[in-house]
């Protein structure tokens, strides 16, 4: 006999409407593309406060680290927020943090103050609102289409590169870098009505079921209402987790810490323009964006492990490539095919630690994994640029990036993952 199905005359007449999940969708969207606008924002504003204050470029720079690692590391501890108390009260903080802590900036006269206001402030803000809320809203709102949903959420921070970094240098080189900064916080705080009044912290919350819950069987239901949070105790003792923060700690350090710290310098050395280095730059933005769309859907229908073989091994060999390719041509052929597995690792990742350890446990987990690529990421970014002041070129640090990617490929492979707990976490 068949499970019996449950599905009551509420849903089958309600499912020519939207159902709430895609608001939810829309809001946090919005939310982490102004926090990736922020996260890229220094890089625009950098030199012009060089200028205005005389502080060293290192300072300057120490200032973001600081801002990058706590970004990091309150991804843990918002995800655990989220997974004891829901989705609207971290985003709030979050945004508000990271808005106030950019408009205090304007006003700013010391460097501790830049300290405080950009690297601690703005840091912790930019680190509620990350991957850890798309991972959230992907595996508490949806039953299907989990894995196009957390595509859709990551993408939003190629498409904050898009929209606001050019908006950004256009205020500050037209009005100065007060002006780009307050574009960004004022865009934050407007954000905030549209959270209080749009988001819930649960489908409960909204008088809806999780999208595609309609399809359940009872005993899927009841299996789903009993999971419990799984103790990181717990999740420590498994290897999966470990391969998991590996892999990611990998993917950080060659994309993050290598190529978006160095790629421009390399290019530049190589004789071409800053100019047609930016655009190569932004070029390999849109191909994130599309990346990680597809990325997303693949999620929903093949193994992840495997997605994560090809994607990790396709970046090794374009990071080995690199440095053996001259000329415009050859950098925009780059950005192009690792524009495309620059993020989709995220979604992959995202969905494994939800169906390995289970939705209500993956805020924590996810935000443990996540700390890992900012750890890779800080890393690496060191190493490569210590790689070229003793060698003099890049050659070396690209190697070694595809080197470890494409180890990443092959620990992928590692993780006992099975179809039968991505059965189970579906249900």
């Amino acid at each position: 006999m068949q499970a019996r199905r449950v599905e009551s005359a509420t849903d089958s007449g309600s499912r020519a409407r939207l159902h709430y999940g895609w608001i939810i969708v829309g809001v946090i969207f919005v939310v982490l593309l102004i926090s990736a606008a922020v996260r890229s924002t220094p890089g625009a504003i950098m030199v012009p406060i060089e200028r205005e204050f005389g502080w060293k470029r290192d300072s300057i720079a120490a200032a973001v680290a600081l801002g990058l690692f706590l970004f990091g590391l309150a991804g843990p501890f918002s995800g655990r927020w989220i997974d004891r108390f829901g989705l609207r009260s971290v985003t709030l903080v979050s945004v508000l943090l990271l808005s106030g802590g950019a408009l205090a900036t304007i006003f700013m006269s010391s460097l501790w103050e830049f300290y405080l206001l950009w690297g601690v402030i703005t840091g912790l803000g930019t680190g509620g609102a990350s991957t850890v809320l798309a991972a959230a809203v992907a595996n508490r709102w949806f039953i299907k289409r989990r894995g196009l949903v957390t595509g859709i959420l990551i993408s939003s921070s190629s498409a904050g590169l898009l929209v606001f970094v050019p908006l950004i240098v256009w205020l500050t080189e037209n009005y100065g870098w007060r002006a780009g900064v307050l574009s960004l916080a004022i865009t934050g705080l407007a954000m905030v009505p549209f959270i209080l009044l749009l988001l819930r912290d649960s489908p409960a919350a909204a008088g809806v079921r999780p999208y595609g819950a309609e399809t359940q069987t009872v005993a899927e239901q009841a299996a789903a209402a009993a999971e419990q949070i799984v103790p990181m105790s717990v999740v420590m003792q498994s290897g999966d987790f470990w391969l998991l923060c590996g892999t990611f700690f990998i993917c950080g350090s060659t994309t993050i810490g290598l190529v978006g710290t160095h790629l421009i310098p390399f290019a530049i050395d190589q004789g071409i323009s800053p100019q047609v280095a930016a655009v190569a730059f932004g070029v390999m933005g849109l191909s994130n964006f599309l990346g990680a769309m597809a990325s997303g859907s693949l999620s929903d229908r093949y193994d992840p492990r495997y997605l994560l073989f090809v994607y990790y091994t396709m970046r090794g060999l374009t990071l080995i490539a690199l440095p053996m390719i001259a000329g415009p041509v050859g950098l925009f052929g780059f950005v192009l095919l690792s524009g495309l597995n620059y993020v989709t690792t995220v979604p992959t990742t995202s969905v494994l630690a939800a169906d390995i350890f289970g939705k209500r446990s993956v805020g924590t987990v996810f935000g443990w994994i996540s700390f890992s690529h900012q750890v890779g990421a800080a890393t690496m970014s060191y190493v490569a640029g210590a790689i070229y002041v003793y060698t003099g070129s890049y050659t070396g640090a690209f190697m070694l990036g595809g080197a470890l990617a494409l180890g990443a490929g092959m620990l992928s492979l590692r993780m006992r993952y099975s179809r039968a707990q991505r059965a189970a976490a579906a249900a």
